[in-house]
């Protein structure tokens, strides 16, 4: 990602309260609202892949936001 540095921040686990893929991969949110359970967030995957997944996580799951300055 251009411009973007992401720092592995991990994800706390909506059921356990626990932290999971401490330092190797940042969570974050999209900003999409859906009316059910779920929405969108992106992992970034920082080791050897640099892999970026899309996907959908429990609202309740712990993920980290990025602020954007217009």
């Amino acid at each position: 990602m251009p411009g973007f540095n992401a720092l592995p921040a991990s994800m706390r686990d909506y059921e356990t309260g626990k932290y999971r893929t401490m330092g190797l991969v940042a969570y974050y949110w999209i900003f999409t609202i859906y009316p059910n359970e779920t929405d969108e967030g992106i992992e970034i995957w920082l080791d050897s892949s640099s892999d970026a997944r899309k996907s959908n996580y429990f609202k309740q799951t712990g993920f980290s936001i990025r602020c954007i300055k217009n």
